[in-house]
């Protein structure tokens, strides 16, 4: 294995250095860095529909702090302390799906830039910046910053506890030890397979071999870790009938782990993009063994395969003996990992030009990925902005609204009103039972069109809102129409129709 120079010690060619360009470089790489993956995440990521997820992110988000406190009560603890910072941000920007998606790519950008101090703590200034651009290129990446949900928070959180462990290792200070703890209780807290993260720490301890102190250090951080995040965890151990939907293992798992859970959903086109950094992995890998264990301490091998790996096998261990519980996204915070172990296949390559090359073949192949995900329906296949669109185009005041159920949703599709509030603004709303806020719930309920003639009545126009399959034969559609409502324009979608109803005559 070779050993790099510490960058501490190294010198610029003519053998002297100067304090104040070292400041300025260390930090002004990272936040460049960092700024740029933000910038590359938060491009179009307005253009996608809102989707199911980031509705019930929305809905919770923007309740008061007690309704809040109702709702992570019944249910979503284990996105409670996510909502919390959301509601927050959104206190300071403004409730709408943009405003959160934008909090997604700031954070991005956070782990971005620790991404490249991380690096350059193991390998040097080189392997910062190469495993940094690749971080930020890759489609795991740029789909978090497109998401109104905890992923891009957590995959930060991640790399800069695992910058606290390398410091605190070395350094051997009880100080660090503290920040890591709270760091790691917090970001548990976010997201509890984020212990997991703190196993592959372990591991990394353990390869390491720093010394008797130095693992006391752990230990006890990690333990101080776990005890900030236990109410988070026990609150959500209760509510994890939750995710019922995630399927068993099987072929496609397969394919989740090789390629979904960094390269992105976009099918045979993801694939190549996965072969080559696969393949870079390998080449470190096989490097590695061949240059023997050698001495013990850190490298980018001892801090990034344990954190690659474990975390992976531990949910699909825990799928196959308990209920399922993998989905790629789930795993998103050991993407930096990834693009560390590929930087240090780049730090190989013996001139400028071949880096370049190799980056630039990375970049071109996450390409494909990237225009998917800001496509309208790059979202679950999600049809909500259209349909807003559509609907915004015609209303007016003072006219009605009634939803259907969403089956995709497995709620009312009063969702996509939570989602996008403005163009729902000036309507009426007879048949809405506001039972989400008190009740601790994650929609309100409808009553039916018939419970709420009297006002639909008033109405001059009224709009459906509807699952497609219940656009035309479902119970809503039919009771206007007993009303006296017909059909005056229509919209449908893959999943989502608006259809216009005026009264007869």
């Amino acid at each position: 294995m070779t050993t790099r120079v510490p960058e501490a010690e190294q010198s610029t060619p003519t053998g002297t250095t100067s304090a104040g360009a070292a400041t300025r470089s260390r930090w002004f790489v990272p936040v460049l860095v960092g700024l740029g993956a933000s910038v590359l995440g938060f491009l179009g990521s307005w253009v996608p529909s809102g989707w199911g997820d980031e509705a019930a992110t929305l809905s919770a988000a923007t309740r008061s702090w007690a309704g809040l406190g109702r709702f992570l009560e019944n249910m979503d603890a284990v996105h409670g302390v996510y909502y919390g910072v959301l509601h927050l941000w959104l206190d300071v920007w403004g409730p709408s799906l943009l405003a959160a998606r934008a909090l997604s790519a700031l954070g991005v950008g956070v782990m971005a830039a620790g991404v490249v101090v991380l690096g350059r703590a193991l390998g040097g200034p080189r392997l910062g910046l190469l495993a940094g651009v690749v971080v930020a290129v890759l489609p795991r990446t740029t789909w978090l910053a497109t998401e109104a949900r905890s992923g891009a928070l957590v995959a930060a959180v991640a790399v800069w506890a695992t910058v606290l462990l390398v410091t605190a290792l070395r350094r051997r200070g009880w100080g660090w030890w503290g920040g890591y703890a709270v760091l790691v209780g917090f970001g548990v807290s976010l997201w509890v397979f984020l212990g997991l993260l703190v196993v592959a720490h372990g591991v990394t301890v353990l390869l390491a071999r720093p010394g008797r102190r130095a693992l006391t250090g752990f230990v006890v951080a990690a333990a101080g870790g776990g005890v900030l995040a236990a109410p988070v965890l026990l609150r959500s151990a209760a509510q994890s009938g939750q995710v019922s939907w995630i399927p068993e293992l099987g072929l496609r798992t397969v394919r989740g782990v090789v390629v979904d859970q960094a390269f992105g959903t976009d099918g045979l086109l993801s694939v190549p993009l996965a072969l080559v950094c696969w393949a870079a992995v390998a080449w470190v890998l096989v490097r590695t063994v061949r240059a023997g264990r050698g001495a013990p301490g850190l490298s980018t091998v001892v801090v990034a395969l344990p954190w690659l790996v474990l975390p992976t096998l531990g949910v699909l261990a825990y799928s196959l003996v308990s209920f399922p519980m993998y989905t790629p996204k789930y795993l998103a915070f050991s993407v930096p990992a990834l693009a560390l172990l590929v930087g240090e296949a780049l730090t190989s390559l013996r001139t400028r030009a071949q880096v370049v090359a190799a980056l630039v073949l990375v970049a071109l192949l996450a390409v494909p990925s990237y225009v998917t995900e800001r496509r309208t329906a790059g979202k679950d296949t999600s049809d909500w902005a259209p349909a807003v669109r559509f609907l915004a185009g015609s209303a007016r005041d003072g006219d009605a609204v009634v939803f259907t159920e969403m089956f995709g949703v497995s709620s009312s599709a009063r969702a996509i009103a939570v989602t996008y509030p403005a163009a729902f603004a000036g309507l009426d709303d007879p048949t809405r039972l506001p039972t989400a806020d008190p009740e601790g719930e994650l929609w309100d309920r409808s009553s039916t069109v018939e419970d709420a003639r009297d006002a639909l009545q008033r109405a001059p126009r009224v709009w459906l809102v509807a699952d497609r399959a219940l656009a035309e034969d479902g119970p809503e559609r039919a009771a206007l129409e007993d009303l006296g409502f017909v059909v005056a324009d229509e919209w449908q979608g893959a999943h989502t129709a608006v259809v216009l109803l005026e009264r007869a005559g």
